[in-house]
């Protein structure tokens, strides 16, 4: 499941004189929301449900389809269905129900300990605006759409005029996933929304979400302007020089234990915990995980090339090299404990990412070699070597081990209870 779409799917039926239609506005699976992992239903077979949260402000509402069983919410139904669910009717006295074909949007039905979220709206009762609704995101230009419609392009925020009541926002930009979400508006009043948008390639995997930050194109001073002491061993983060960078999306966090034994089956961390970052894996433990994760999602993720994770970690500044995330020290964004913590726990940078210095040190793609004295275009290191570059330091690592330039090495073959991983993809 990769792209989160906005989906409008109707088909109207038995329609009579007097009736009035519901409409969807909004049909999408949430790769950030674990309800139906954390609240699970079991179908006849024993095997786990999907679940689908239906916002609809109308009463005594009923379900047909693929069914499991439902649960009356304050705004909400949820309605369990089974694994493999292909349609789903809503009926209301008084309305025509919507009816519609699931495969439509997911070809295999819906998927099981994964949640979706469906949005109704009835018919407007109101004869013109009588709200003031206003729409913040983190990206710099979007499509801004309400019910369906386009309402604006281009720089945030966004400000329209809608009736009283129930609506579904939608913000669509390239190098996004579509997001959508349902908002109430009153009469007279002003409401202030935000919507963060989640870069390309972030996804849901039997419930566990993974999100991605897009890192835009741009050129930076990649290495150490100088040795930090007279003894200091650390020459191979040296010489500086100029590194040119198409985009990529890089992850926001490390991979958990979670996400690595829905692919995997196993989990070989020392320190257990679903929410804890993997480790003890060794770079080709990595490539297999990507590889099977990658063929199981349809998607393409691979490990970052050293320079990727730099300018990440740089926040796509040069003068930040020799920082932690931006940071002056690493007290605010490194995990230096006496063991893993959960990931994401830590302050995020100034461009949203978490756990870059600190927790466990992560694989990069490239074997190790020195810097080159000239400039480069996206490198990806040498073709051969022996050992692979390991990079962000662990939580047994201090002051200048935690470094953004700071490089260590590991045999590809070699695991460590401080070593993990993060992903990468091409835009």
């Amino acid at each position: 499941m990769r792209n989160v779409l906005a989906f409008v799917i109707f088909v109207a039926f038995g329609i009579s004189a007097n009736a009035q239609q519901l409409k969807v506005t909004d049909f999408h699976d949430d790769p950030f929301d674990n309800a139906a992992v954390k609240f699970e239903k079991k179908d006849a077979n024993k095997e786990a449900c999907a679940l689908v949260i239906v916002q609809i402000a109308v009463p005594n509402v009923t379900f047909q389809g693929d069914v499991v069983t439902v649960e009356q919410k304050e705004g909400e139904y949820w309605v369990y269905m089974n694994n493999g669910a292909t349609w789903l009717e809503i009926k209301a006295t008084g309305f025509v129900s919507p009816k519609f074909d699931i495969q439509e949007k997911y070809p295999k039905g819906l998927v099981s300990r994964t949640t979706y979220k469906l949005t109704v709206q009835k018919p407007a009762t109101g004869t013109g605006p009588t709200g003031t609704l206003v729409v913040e995101t983190n990206v710099q230009e979007a499509d801004f759409y309400v019910d369906g419609t386009k309402q604006a392009t281009g720089a945030p925020p966004y400000k329209v005029k809608v009736s009283d009541g129930k609506h579904t926002v939608t913000l669509k930009a390239k190098g996004y996933n579509d997001e959508s979400t349902p908002v109430d508006v009153k009469v007279g009043q002003t409401v202030n929304y935000r919507v963060n948008m989640k870069a390309e390639g972030s996804f849901s995997l039997d419930g566990i979400g993974y999100e991605m930050v897009r890192i835009e194109q741009g050129t930076f001073m990649m290495g150490a302007r100088r040795l930090p002491n007279a003894i200091s061993t650390t020459s191979m983060d040296m010489p500086q020089h100029q590194v040119t960078l198409r985009g990529y999306a890089i992850g926001k966090t490390e991979v958990s234990q979670a996400l690595w034994e829905a692919v995997m089956g196993s989990n070989p961390s020392m320190r257990k915990g679903r929410t804890l970052p993997v480790e003890n894996v060794s770079w080709e433990d990595c490539q297999e995980f990507i590889r099977r994760l990658n063929e199981r999602c349809g998607t393409r993720f691979r490990l970052p090339t050293e320079a990727e994770w730099e300018f990440a970690a740089n926040c796509r500044d040069s003068n930040l090299s020799d920082t932690y995330s931006g940071e002056a020290g690493p007290e605010n964004v490194a995990n230096m404990s006496d063991q893993t913590i959960d990931c994401g726990s830590k302050k995020a940078s100034r461009i949203g990412l978490q756990d870059m210095n600190g927790n466990v040190a992560e694989w990069c793609q490239d074997y190790l070699d020195r810097y080159p004295s000239g400039n480069v275009t996206n490198p990806t290191g040498p073709e051969k070597g022996f050992v692979r570059v390991v990079r962000g330091g662990s939580y047994q690592d201090r002051g200048l081990m935690l470094r953004n330039n700071h490089r260590y090495y590991m045999s590809q073959d070699e695991t460590a209870p401080t070593v993990g991983l993060r992903l990468a993809q091409d835009l």
